[in-house]
C-alpha cells in the first residue's frame, strides 16, 4: 500500500495575485491592469489623469510597472477588522 501525501487547501491555492505582481517588473497596458482589477479602461484613464494610481508615461503611452501596482493596490486595500 502507498502512502498518501496530505495536501492542506492552502497548499493547493494559487500563489496571491498581488505577490506575483510584487516581484515582477513587468510594465503592464491599462487594458490588462484594467482586466486584472476588474474594472474598465476608462476607470484606469481616470485614475492615471487625477494622479491616484501610479504610472509611466512612455510618449503618449501609459504604462504600470507590476510591483509599483502591487504596492499601490496594497496601501489602498480595506480590510474589515
Amino acid at each position: 500500500m502507498r502512502a498518501v501525501a496530505f495536501q492542506s487547501p492552502v497548499d493547493s491555492q494559487p500563489p496571491d495575485a498581488l505577490d506575483q505582481l510584487l516581484y515582477s517588473d513587468r510594465l503592464l497596458t491599462a487594458k490588462e491592469v484594467a482586466r486584472l482589477l476588474s474594472i474598465s479602461e476608462k476607470t484606469v484613464y481616470s485614475y492615471v489623469s487625477k494622479g491616484l494610481m501610479p504610472y509611466y508615461k512612455i510618449q503618449s503611452s501609459v504604462r504600470f510597472r507590476a510591483k509599483d501596482l502591487s504596492r499601490w493596490l496594497s496601501q489602498h486595500g480595506y480590510a474589515p477588522r
